[in-house]
């Protein structure tokens, strides 16, 4: 009897403290903050651990696959243009007297290869952050606008005007 007790009051504490915090949740365009590379409603970053507050399951699925593959990009990117400068600067630092300077070709290839696989992941990771960003700004009502061509008086005099 005292674990129904318990249990009963647990999972009203739950549902409590969840009504507070869906009641505390911002309103307004989702944006990727990319200073920070967190998520951000109306310029409040949103922590990682929370977005399941704001995204669908399927919006969460692509959000957090994304940033990890974006991450990975990131790592593979930054990890060989790091290690090829630091081949670089010891090259010259030290002095390197050997003759033959071409033994150098494969470390820059190398970390060239790498940071060309590192490329395209961090772009597929971004775009399935966008497509979360755009689904959670699809489901509230926060379409994006195509751009408007338009020709004729302009705010500064005649001429051709494009709206974004």
């Amino acid at each position: 009897m005292k674990r129904i007790i318990v249990s009963i009051v647990l999972a009203l504490v739950a549902v409590v403290s969840y009504a507070q915090v869906a009641q505390n949740l911002p309103e307004g365009v989702m944006t990727l903050d990319r200073r920070s590379g967190k998520l951000s409603i109306n310029g409040m970053n949103i922590a990682k651990n929370s977005t399941y507050l704001y995204l669908s399951p399927e919006a969460e699925s692509l959000y957090k696959s994304g940033d990890t593959i974006s991450t990975i990009g990131d790592i593979l990117m930054g990890g060989s243009a790091g290690f090829a400068a630091g081949w670089l600067t010891s090259s010259l630092i030290l002095g390197d007297k050997r003759v033959n300077k071409k033994a150098d070709a494969p470390v820059y290839i190398t970390c060239g290869a790498i940071f060309l696989v590192g490329l395209p992941l961090h772009f597929v990771g971004l775009n399935r952050i966008n497509k979360a960003i755009a689904d959670y700004n699809t489901r509230h009502g926060f379409t994006a606008k195509s751009p408007q061509l338009s020709m004729g008086v302009q705010q500064n005099g005649l001429g051709l005007s494009l709206q974004f």
